[in-house]
């Protein structure tokens, strides 16, 4: 029943259709929108909604792109171009709108979506570069109008930016950069005047004072007649001697035409410096004497031949033969010295010579050690090593005196003030707190501090024999009161707490007991 049904619609729309081709244009129309159209139209195609073949061709084989590009003929420019969006799209020429735009669905319905957060403007004719990629859409396309409107060129955004007011044209891309208005790429080869040197880097409005670039000079003094520090004097040919590399930069071969020839230290003077600005032919002489009368540290005492001792590489550079022009000879070290290093008040007044004359002042030793000071300095390096021998003094150094240094017994360099006695040096560490004298060599070695001389035998009235000749002086003299103490030489007088008879047969110890051992009895 079901598949009747369906057969009997068929032939009803099949039949209708029929009829519709038998009736005239407007009453076709009306029984197509009636039976096929799916619902309103986009208000732009509003007016031709009761007309369905300006969009649709029923029964042909006709794509539907063609009747969109007989209305949208920009379009179909693009695509034959192959330019603007629709042209680059990679299936233009098999490009179905209705793919993209779909109608019938409601006036206010949008047909055309551009996602501009995503849109890649690499498929329109004006690709973004520089700033233009983080401008925001508006500013170049009108709210309201199709994003196509947007003019294609310089001028179209920037009219009202344009400081040459249309002077120069609208290719503002000849010369201005995308990343950035104020960058300039206009190769100025181009005009009869080639930048070169520091002009490169000079900025247009530098010349050009007015924006629309009209022709300005193009001799120096055009630009730099208010720079000319000679006051036109030298002419108006600036280049015969400056370089457009620097200003201070010259070509002026000064031995040449003045018969100066600029030498050493000369060559690195600005002209200026012997010149007046005003009038480079203005000078009193060209003898050392006429430029450095106010330098000559001499104050005239020896003539105006400065090149005698000094030459032009520097000032302080001389040529003085110290050994023959003096008869005395620069000790080594000294060759490097400035002249007023020892000719303090005139260089011409005869100075001693030895050492202690020069060196008073700085003589840390003040005068103690004569002034022979060669003796034990060596002229090449006043801290250098040493050669003083100690033994020569009223103090050899012995022992592990020998490796010591000065500083450890000489305070100062002031060394005849120090005290040869040992306890000078080693009060603080005597454990016997000057209780047996300053006389620390008499018992001690130099060598060792632990290396003992003093024999108990020879220098005290008590012979260490048997078990105390093994013993530490610390273990009989527990005192160090600072006093020196003689002991008492009674056996009790050490043993006393030893004595297991508890004093019952004296202090005699040695009456029965041997100092080898104290538990062996002598001979009863």
């Amino acid at each position: 029943m079901a598949r009747r049904d369906a057969s009997q619609i068929l032939v009803a729309v099949a039949s209708f259709f029929a009829l519709a081709l038998t009736m005239n244009d407007a009453a076709a129309s009306e029984v197509e929108k009636w039976l096929l159209m799916p619902g309103d139209v986009v208000s732009s195609h509003s007016e031709f909604e009761a007309e369905c073949k300006q969009c649709h061709a029923p029964l042909s084989d006709r794509q539907q792109a063609e009747l969109c590009i007989e209305c949208h003929t920009e379009i179909g420019s693009d695509i034959e171009r192959a330019g603007g969006f629709h042209g680059r799209l990679p299936i233009s020429e098999k490009l179905e709108c209705a793919n993209c735009h779909t109608d019938h669905e409601g006036r206010n319905t949008k047909i055309v979506i551009i996602d501009e957060a995503t849109f890649d403007h690499t498929l329109a004719d004006f690709s973004l570069r520089g700033v233009h990629r983080t401008t925001s859409c508006e500013s170049c396309h009108t709210p309201g109008s199709p994003h196509r409107d947007a003019s294609n060129e310089c001028v179209g955004c920037h009219l009202e930016d344009d400081a040459h007011a249309g002077s120069l044209g609208e290719d503002c891309g000849a010369c201005h950069s995308a990343s950035d208005w104020s960058q300039t790429n206009f190769d100025h080869s181009r005009t009869a005047f080639s930048l070169t040197g520091a002009h490169r880097d000079t900025q247009c409005a530098s010349c050009h004072l007015a924006e629309n670039f009209s022709d300005v000079g193009k001799t120096c003094v055009s630009c730099h007649q208010s720079d000319d520090i000679h006051k036109g004097q030298n002419g108006s040919e600036c280049g015969s001697c400056h370089l457009t590399k620097n200003w201070d930069s010259v070509t002026f071969d000064h031995f040449a035409i003045s018969g100066f020839a600029l030498m050493g230290a000369h060559g690195q003077l600005t002209c200026g410096a012997c010149h007046r600005a005003d009038n480079h032919h203005d000078l009193n002489g060209s003898t050392c004497e006429t430029c450095h009368r106010d330098d000559d540290a001499h104050k005239g005492q020896f003539g105006g031949q400065c090149q005698n001792c000094h030459n032009v590489k520097h000032w302080r550079s001389t040529n003085f033969d110290h050994a023959a022009q003096t008869d005395f000879a620069l000790p080594p070290g000294h060759e490097e010295l400035e002249c007023d290093q020892c000719h303090v008040e005139s260089n011409v007044s005869p100075l001693p010579r030895d050492c202690g004359t020069c060196h008073r002042e700085t003589d840390p030793h003040k005068g103690q050690l004569g002034s022979e000071c060669e003796a034990c300095h060596a002229p090449t390096t006043w801290t250098g090593k040493l050669w003083f021998d100690h033994d020569i003094t009223e103090f050899p150094l012995l022992g592990l005196h020998a490796d010591l240094d000065c500083i450890a017994c000489h305070a100062s360099a002031q060394f005849k003030d120090a005290d040869s006695g040992c306890i000078s040096c080693h009060a603080e560490d005597d454990p016997h707190n000057g209780a047996l004298g300053k006389q620390c060599g008499s018992c001690h070695n130099p060598a060792n501090w632990r290396a003992w001389l003093f024999d108990h035998d020879e220098d005290t009235q008590f012979a260490l024999t048997g078990g105390h000749s093994e013993l530490l002086c610390s273990a009989c003299h527990t005192s160090t009161t600072g006093q020196r103490k003689s002991l008492s030489q009674q056996c009790s007088s050490c043993h006393r707490r030893d004595d297991p008879h508890g004093g019952r047969f004296g202090d005699n110890c040695d009456s029965c007991h041997t100092t080898t051992d104290f538990s062996h009895l002598g001979d009863l």
